[in-house]
């Protein structure tokens, strides 16, 4: 099974974070989502953080105004590219302008349009 991390800032759309979070569940991949798996298990939650991502085959953003001026996201994405890890960004908020030099050239589906989620959803867990 596909294991994923998903990041997103809960300054931006956490409803969005969480239908994303059960569809992409429902699709049969893993994904760790913090408002569920952060046990807590007495390290640093930066620490936390980077091992939820080493533990995972895939990285996905969402991107929105507030997900790109957070160093907390930031940082997230970054490890992940790092360590190697795929990274998927979503545009969810804002324009495509918004993305990271870094990150600028990486398929970002377009789920701005809840009308058009469903097959943004398919192509993201293909």
């Amino acid at each position: 099974m596909t294991s994923v991390f998903l990041s997103y800032a809960r300054a931006d759309d956490e409803p969005f974070a969480r239908r994303l979070h059960d569809d992409l569940t429902e699709s049969g991949l893993d994904v760790w989502f913090d408002r569920e798996d952060m046990p807590g298990r007495g390290v640093t939650f930066l620490q936390e953080i980077r091992e939820a991502i080493n533990e995972r085959d895939r990285f996905v953003l969402v991107v929105g105004s507030s997900a790109m001026t957070s160093d907390y996201v930031e940082a997230e994405w970054r490890h992940a590219l790092e360590m190697g890890k795929p990274v998927n960004p979503v545009l969810r908020l804002g324009d495509y302008p918004l993305l990271p030099d870094e990150l600028k050239l990486l398929d970002a589906p377009d789920f701005r349009s809840d009308a058009d989620y469903e097959a943004r959803l398919e192509t993201l867990v293909r």
